[in-house]
């Protein structure tokens, strides 16, 4: 709604203020374009270990990050 007051208020304003927000989204597109297209080089190495383990499947004793969950405590394997 104040959009479309500003428009109908003062529309060279409003205009400029919509060419600013296209040109925000269409960067802020960019950029996450940019990172999907990355190989995940420059993330912490434990995290294709993860990705690993997620992708195979984990037991049952660990979380996703495969570290106990604490509910084989006290359990003899």
């Amino acid at each position: 709604m104040r959009y479309k007051s500003l428009a109908a208020a003062r529309p060279e304003e409003a205009a400029a203020l919509a060419e600013m927000a296209q040109t925000v989204a269409t960067e802020r597109y960019r950029s996450y374009e940019e990172l999907a297209q990355r190989d995940g080089s420059r993330f912490h190495p434990a995290a294709e270990a993860v990705a690993q383990e997620l992708a195979v499947g984990l037991p049952d004793k660990a979380d996703g990050l495969g570290r106990p969950t604490g509910n084989e405590v006290g359990k003899d394997d």
